[in-house]
């Protein structure tokens, strides 16, 4: 937030930036003064700034009748004029002085061209956007027919300024349509029943199905095959599955759905939105016991049918809906049965080598699903090949996928699957597989979730050992001590210690966290020496680095070692530690330094002071170096 001394800057600021003769400060600058000025403005509601720094509506005013303006600055002060007048004390204030008028109304500009300019309409925009959140706010754009400029922007050529000029317009319909008025009218004599039955239809008549009335024929052909129609459709049949009424509907809305999923001509984004819709109706009829007949007699056949879809996007749809539908059905044993004699898991494990990547993701998300459910049904000792053909084939695109999606949702299902409050034993096979392959996977973001998964695992293996229920005295500190050597076995240590020294900054960060959230829960529940649980650091990665932090750190302590090492004669001093093999884990967190080396990498990468004040500064700073510059040609 600014201080005194920012707000001591400002009047020259503002003269700087309303100064034509200088070249305006970059975009990125600008719109963090923008951020600072709103938070300023909105802790002082929309007085002090105004009242106490009268140099801001002079610079407004200077740039609204200048002629020489910078489309950059005049973008910046219609976004600023927005942020000041977004209270009510704000916009009187602007309004007293004639400046909402002339900032908003291009007439009051002196140079009307620099409408031309892209950034200025965007800006333009952006300031109404900001400044709608009170009433006058709304009347001054209805009252001064702002509304028409906007509506023609919608079809601006500039993709950023129809798109700003959508949500403006969104905003304003908010406001003219109060809860109130929404509230009163709104299903005012017409039933549940009847909406949903007029949607059923039109749904119906937008894939090709001809009204009962003939008459109305030529009125509905338009709507044949019209995405955006069917669209809203399928949205607004989805929203009304929570009307109890609704029910005896049922068939009928499911019969649609299909119709829409069967149909070769459905739009790919229309196939999407009858997936949703589904998802939805079947939730909530998850009762019925009609439900599963057709789960597993009409939708599990044309769900196959999608999965062969020519179009990868209609694959991956139907993958992701499998999946969705699988976990909002968790526990319901008839569809997991269903689920997993249908035929549909073999379908699933087909697509783990699907040719879009995409598609491998999903495909791999809707097995972990699908083999989560079977944790919870008798389906797993019927299907006892399941989970062992999953992981073979999921630790197949570990290793061997070219691209990360994949990759990443194999160790996210893994999570998933340590996560259950199942115990699966089968899977302590492949954990250490998963961790050496993840935490030497080239994508950054396979490598922060495998730390995830180190890190459920690492909860799971010292929160649920015996030592934490009713252990003591010795058997507390054996019982720990076998469960870190589960962790070493499996690779956890080392993951964590390399992932300390990894190139990315977010990995670091991670490993550094876990490492301390280790060293924590050691403190906390033994008390164990620095030479206790003995690591070997030599061939890791981390263990060079944990030599040379250990070797420098004895040098700072003792000057007499280096001597010793220059003239051949450091034999029985400490640093001989320097060559050793076998290193205690408390000792090596120690070494590390984990609190200095997580305030480190808290540090961004540029973590030169970025302040309203030093930003100011440099603006300042520019401007003078102009100025000489100037001179100097002279």
């Amino acid at each position: 937030m600014m201080d005194s001394d920012c707000l001591s800057l400002l009047p020259a600021v503002c003269l700087v930036l309303a100064d034509p003769k200088q070249s305006p400060p970059d975009d990125t600058s600008l719109e963090k003064l923008l951020d600072w000025f709103k938070e300023l403005h909105s802790h002082s509601n929309g007085q002090v700034l105004l009242q106490h720094q009268p140099c801001v509506l002079e610079f407004i005013s200077s740039i609204c009748t200048s002629k020489t303006t910078d489309p950059a600055i005049l973008s910046f002060t219609l976004k600023l004029t927005g942020l000041l007048a977004a209270t009510m004390q704000g916009f009187h204030l602007l309004e007293k002085g004639g400046l909402v008028v002339c900032v908003f109304k291009r007439e009051a500009w002196c140079v009307c061209d620099l409408w031309e300019d892209a950034s200025v309409r965007s800006g333009w925009l952006q300031g109404l956007l900001n400044m709608l959140n009170h009433q006058q706010a709304l009347d001054f754009i209805c009252g001064n027919g702002l509304i028409k400029l906007i509506l023609q922007l919608q079809n601006d050529k500039s993709l950023f300024v129809s798109c700003l000029a959508n949500q403006l317009l969104v905003h304003i319909l908010n406001f003219l349509t109060s809860s109130n008025m929404t509230n009163k009218y709104l299903f005012e004599d017409i039933s549940i029943h009847s909406i949903t039955s007029s949607v059923v239809l039109l749904l119906r008549i937008c894939s090709g199905h001809c009204p009962s009335s003939s008459q109305h024929i030529k009125a509905f052909t338009h709507l044949i095959g019209c995405c955006k129609v069917q669209r809203c459709g399928l949205d607004t049949l989805g929203a009304l599955s929570v009307y109890e009424e609704n029910m005896d509907l049922r068939k009928d809305i499911f019969g649609v759905l299909l119709d829409y999923l069967r149909s070769s001509d459905s739009h790919a984004t229309v196939i999407k939105k009858t997936f949703q819709a589904i998802k939805r109706w079947i939730v909530v009829c998850s009762p019925f016991p009609d439900l599963l007949q057709f789960v597993s007699h009409d939708l599990f056949p044309v769900l196959e049918k999608r999965l062969c879809d020519l179009r990868w996007e209609v694959r991956d749809s139907t993958l992701e809906f499998i999946t969705q539908l699988t976990a909002a059905l968790n526990g319901n044993s008839g569809f997991t049965e269903a689920l997993h004699t249908s035929g549909m898991v073999s379908v699933l494990l087909s697509s783990l080598a699907d040719a879009e990547g995409y598609v491998r993701a999903s495909a791999v998300a809707a097995v972990g699903e699908a083999v989560t459910a079977s944790f919870h049904q008798t389906a797993l000792v019927s299907n006892s090949n399941l989970l062992e053909e999953a992981l073979v084939q999921m630790m197949t695109v570990l290793s061997e996928d070219t691209e990360g999606f994949p990759r990443r949702a194999v160790v996210k299902a893994f999570t998933s699957w340590l996560k259950g409050s199942h115990p699966v034993t089968a899977l302590d096979s492949s954990l250490s597989s998963v961790l050496l392959l993840g935490g030497n996977d080239f994508d950054w973001e396979v490598k922060m979730h495998t730390l995830e998964l180190a890190e459920v695992l690492m909860e799971k293996t010292l929160t649920c050992c015996p030592y934490a229920i009713q252990n003591f005295g010795s058997s507390k500190e054996k019982h720990f001590m076998q469960a870190l050597s589960r962790l070493k076995d499996f690779g956890l240590l080392d993951l964590l210690l390399n992932s300390l020294f990894d190139c990315d900054r977010p990995v670091c960060e991670k490993a550094c966290a876990l490492l301390v959230k280790l060293r924590t829960i050691t403190a906390e529940t033994v008390d164990l020496d620095h030479s206790a649980f003995v690591l070997n650091v030599c061939g890791n990665r981390w263990g060079n680095e944990v030599q040379k932090r250990y070797f420098n750190k004895q040098q700072a302590k003792a000057s007499v070692c280096v001597t010793n090492l220059v003239t051949g004669s450091g034999e029985g001093t400490d640093c001989d530690l320097y060559c050793i093999k076998d290193i205690g884990l408390p000792k090596i967190l120690q070494i590390l330094d984990l609190d200095d080396m997580q305030r480190m990498l808290t540090l961004s990468s540029d973590h030169v002071v970025n302040s309203p004040r030093s930003l100011m500064e440099d603006i300042l700073s520019a401007a003078q170096q102009s100025e000489e510059n100037i001179v100097d040609c002279y």
